[in-house]
């Protein structure tokens, strides 16, 4: 199997828990083609497989959920980010229009983990949020220009959708977890029985 030259110096750090797969020391024995013999302990990755892409690269998977009311007056969307930004890259460019020392920022990526060019950041307060359109909007980053807005709802597709990893960063995971409909149920037939 060939290696993109870019994942080779990434290989070594993963460990035998990240999902390689030993190949048979006698593989080369049942190759026809090859006539010299294999090393005792070949390892195989799977670079389709979305846990071993998340290794590899670093990146953490995510769904995209709509974002909450209480988060969109202090959200804002910054877009034309590199291709190489990454979430730190962008909390810490923000960083410095915020009280917080660090600023919840999230860059939309696809599940392959490559970058969708746009992202989002979450503030204390509207007034910080305001600065920071003030400040960075069309200003240069990581080589471009980028766009910063605050977001709006689209009149068609209604709320947008943001990270769910940003939405649980900033409300907490109690307040993100969906209600369990089936509890309620049974609530309301153990009130009935009695």
């Amino acid at each position: 199997m060939r290696f993109s030259p870019l994942l080779l110096p990434l290989l070594p750090l993963l460990e035998p828990s990240h999902g390689f797969q030993p190949l048979p020391a006698n593989r080369a024995s049942t190759n026809s083609r090859s006539s010299r013999s294999a090393p005792p302990l070949a390892l195989s990755y799977n670079l389709r497989d979305a846990d071993m892409m998340e290794s590899l690269v670093g990146g953490i998977r995510y769904e995209m959920v709509p974002l909450p009311d209480s988060m969109m007056d202090t959200t804002l969307f910054v877009g034309n980010l590199c291709e190489f930004c990454k979430d730190e890259d962008l909390s810490n460019l923000f960083q410095t229009v915020s009280t917080l020392q660090s600023v919840p920022a999230c860059v939309v990526r696809k599940p392959n983990m490559s970058s969708l060019r746009y992202g989002f950041v979450t503030f204390l307060t509207a007034q910080e949020k305001e600065t920071a359109i003030v400040r960075f909007h069309g200003s240069d980053f990581l080589g471009r220009s980028i766009k910063v807005e605050p977001i709006r709802d689209h009149p068609k597709m209604g709320r947008v959708k943001v990270p769910d990893r940003l939405v649980t960063y900033v409300l907490g995971f109690a307040k993100t977890k969906p209600k369990n409909s089936s509890t309620s149920n049974n609530s309301s037939s153990n009130s009935s029985s009695s």
